[in-house]
């Protein structure tokens, strides 16, 4: 079984030539690290594409071939990638971009990560979302001839990042570690995916309860650039290991859902394994025993999870009529 599955989605502005927005992992199987980037180039300093690009290329790049601690190196990936930013050329010069960067050992339960600028990283546990970055960004007043302007009584701000990738003045940023465990989900925004405001709560339910996500993932990205008018992008991280023994315990004792803390899509892995096996092991019993338990718990699977267990079943001679009942059932 796979530890983890990373999602990435993207929808530039309506109407925009390049997409601002950029992300991009790299797993080093021989270190067993993953290492994600997403930024936000700015759009008012010209070439926002291309900043986004570069800083999330180049510091997985320089991370990848540093030594060291995995701070030293994540130091290492920033500095070197804010310079290519900063020196790319004298037509991009002043281009800036904001920068998450994350690294998991994913044999340990622990992540590292930077943030510059207003792009967020959230963390999902019991079902119940926070985010683990602050936004380097500050409201200032809007002005006309030297006057703050006011709509409706109200004084009128916009925001502005206060860090970026490219500034010419030295680039501050603080390395941060905190837990990443079974049944964890992370997922990295932009601006134009928060807006803002706290994670979509249908996103947390989507990402907590269904496996096989990019269809739904897409969608909602679309539907944020269209809404908030900008480059939107999200990239989800979920772990996708878990305690053998405690979720056989849960279907054994035949506890209902939803089991302490562990997120539905986990589960619903779980039980399809379970019915594979059964089929592999040409167990009926077990099968039928399986089959009746996602039943009676009103488990959602996807028709394109289902399809291939009732393809192996029939290959294996198992299919009959009651087995072939609750199969059906499941893809209704």
């Amino acid at each position: 079984m796979n530890k983890f599955e990373v999602i990435e989605s993207t929808k530039e502005k309506e109407g925009k030539k390049n997409n601002g927005d950029h992300s991009k992992w790299e797993y080093i199987q021989e270190e067993d690290l993953l290492i994600i980037a997403c930024a936000d180039g700015v759009t008012n300093s010209g070439f926002d594409y291309l900043a986004s690009k570069i800083s999330c290329e180049e510091s997985i790049k320089e991370f990848i071939n540093s030594h060291g601690s995995i701070e030293d190196r994540l130091h290492n990936g920033v500095l070197y990638a804010n310079k290519m930013v900063s020196e790319y050329s004298e037509q991009t010069k002043g281009m800036l971009s904001t920068l998450l960067l994350l690294v998991w050992e994913t044999d340990m339960n622990n992540i590292y990560y930077i943030n510059i600028g207003d792009s967020r990283i959230y963390q999902i546990s019991k079902n119940k979302c926070k985010p683990i970055t602050e936004d380097d960004s500050l409201l200032e007043p809007i002005l006309l001839n030297g006057k703050h302007v006011v709509q409706g009584g109200v004084p009128l701000f916009r925001k502005v990042i206060t860090k970026a990738m490219g500034q010419s003045e030295i680039l501050n940023y603080v390395i941060k570690k905190t837990p990443f465990n079974q049944g964890e989900i992370l997922v990295f925004s932009t601006d134009g995916v928060h807006n803002d405001s706290p994670l979509s709560s249908k996103l947390i339910q989507l990402l907590w309860d269904e496996d096989k996500l990019q269809t739904e993932i897409d969608e909602f990205t679309r539907n944020c650039a269209s809404s908030n008018e900008d480059d939107a992008t999200a990239v989800v991280l979920r772990r996708r290991d878990y305690s053998e023994e405690l979720l056989n315990r849960y279907y054994d004792e035949k506890h209902f859902f939803p089991w302490d803390g562990i997120p539905i899509y986990l589960a619903k892995i779980f039980l399809l394994n379970r019915i594979n096996n059964a089929i592999i092991q040409n167990d009926s019993l077990q099968l039928v025993q399986a089959l009746n338990f996602v039943i009676q718990n009103h488990l959602k699977i996807k028709r394109e999870s289902i399809l291939p267990l009732f393809e192996l079943t029939n290959s294996r001679n198992l299919l009959d009529n009651k087995l072939n009942t609750l199969l059906r059932k499941l893809m209704s």
